[in-house]
């Protein structure tokens, strides 16, 4: 009677042991989305050489440029989940998915990375790239964009005397698709020197920011982020509470200011001048410059 109560008391603690052990375990799976990853000077060119158009015709022309532009190819796309000084690594299938198994509980850093356009043709160091924070409550399949137009937001978390906050929580979300899809966001910790980067952000589309140089009547408020910093000890200094920035790039402007010439080349209808005075964020190539952001102790 004994030795059996023993193996049931046995039994039991092992299965619990291994219950234990699998809730300490996860699995995450996902998809790259690269739809939107053309080669945007390859287009632009084909806009430029084109001979003159009516409007009509040179949108659909644009339309058409987008339509039919490579896409950058799935086996080109890295995955990478990072924790500390652990890394994990995964290629993508053939439909673009791609899965982690048996990864310990905790916070990871997910980056997805390609060669970019620019990079292909040695122009650039640039890589094509999208990350976020994930965790085991982290939903699948979550869905990673590689963007052409793409920003990549830096900045550095200090407090008011400029020392830097290290493993402070960026969360930034951009405006929702439409009424009935929740906001994309993306989010990052800084580092030991207070600096933090975020990845894959969907960048104003040079087409917008054409129109935002041309028509006074036009904003970018539709592709402007909201930024939330949080902090243990720390609460976000009074300024920087209701953070918004424009996403807008110095390679984004550059591609609208083109389309712009091309336009103007090509005599459409009537020349087309950029509005006077017109702001944006300071930014080189995809990367948007922050600045420094001031916490208070608690």
């Amino acid at each position: 009677m004994k030795k059996r109560l023993f193996q049931a008391l046995f039994i039991a603690l092992l299965l619990n042991s291994c219950l234990l052990m699998a809730s300490e375990r996860f699995s995450l799976s996902g998809r790259i989305d690269t739809s939107r990853s053309s080669d945007i000077d390859k287009m632009l060119d084909t806009l430029a050489a084109l001979g003159n158009l009516s409007s009509q015709e040179y949108k659909q022309a644009l339309i058409d440029g987008y339509t039919n532009s490579v896409r950058i190819d799935y086996d080109e796309v890295t995955v990478t989940l990072k924790k500390d000084d652990k890394i994990y690594v995964s290629k993508l299938d053939d439909k673009g998915f791609f899965k982690f198994t048996d990864l310990p509980v905790g916070e990871y850093r997910i980056i997805a990375e390609a060669p970019s356009w620019s990079m292909k043709k040695g122009q650039s160091t640039a890589m094509l790239s999208v990350s976020t924070l994930i965790n085991e409550q982290t939903r699948s399949p979550l869905i990673l964009k590689l963007n052409s137009e793409f920003a990549i937001l830096k900045g550095r978390l200090v407090d008011p005397a400029g020392k830097p906050i290290a493993n402070g929580k960026v969360v930034v979300t951009g405006r929702p698709p439409s009424t009935n899809r929740e906001a994309p966001n993306w989010s990052g910790r800084s580092g030991a020197d207070g600096e933090f980067e975020i990845h894959g952000i969907e960048a104003a589309p040079w087409f917008r920011v054409y129109n935002y140089l041309i028509n006074k009547n036009s904003h970018l408020g539709g592709a402007t982020a909201k930024i939330e910093v949080t902090a243990d000890g720390y609460t976000t200094a009074a300024k920087y509470r209701d953070l918004q920035v424009p996403l807008a790039t110095e390679n984004g402007i550059a591609w609208a200011r083109r389309m712009l010439a091309a336009h103007n080349e090509k005599n459409l209808q009537k020349t087309i001048t950029e509005v006077p005075e017109r702001e944006f964020p300071l930014s080189r190539g995809e990367v948007i410059l922050l600045g420094d952001i001031v916490l208070e102790k608690r």
